[in-house]
């Protein structure tokens, strides 16, 4: 990476009520990402800005009373809590990669998780866990503990 900024801040595009790109939308020029394509976009990010060490000040429109879904938020990927939906993603993804290296073959798999984390384990209905647990159909016990 060529530039070294101090911080980034990553906001996928968002068609916001009374711009040229809701009039993009409206005529069917332009299609915002779904949720989870952010998500993945993002993700990808994170990881190239943490790899080169860049501190990431935020993920996601900040929820105001002047930007909300259905108020001044026509459409796309917009979310109270996207960087969380980020992180988990990243989290579970790497919870995913270790199950996959070491504990393959394991009926059972004890996750200590972090008190401070959990929300990132459990973000968006557990969806990302849930992942895990169906795709490997081993049981994966957490275990919460403060750390």
């Amino acid at each position: 990476m060529e530039l070294k900024p101090d911080f980034v801040r990553i906001y996928p595009t968002l068609v916001v009520k009374d711009t040229y790109l809701e009039i993009l939308y409206k005529e069917g020029l332009y299609k915002p990402l779904e949720i989870m394509e952010a998500v993945y976009i993002c993700k990808e990010l994170y990881k190239l800005f943490y790899k080169n060490n860049i501190y990431i000040m935020k993920i996601g429109l900040q929820v105001s009373e002047d930007f909300t879904l259905g108020k001044n938020v026509v459409a796309g990927p917009f979310h109270p809590a996207f960087r969380e939906l980020v992180e988990s993603s990243l989290l579970n993804d790497m919870i995913l990669y270790v199950i996959q290296k070491y504990f393959k073959e394991s009926k059972t798999i004890d996750l200590i998780v972090n008190l401070k984390t959990l929300s990132k384990l459990y973000a968006d209905k557990k969806d990302f866990l849930r992942h895990i647990t169906t795709n490997f159909r081993q049981k994966l016990i957490v275990h919460q503990k403060k750390i």
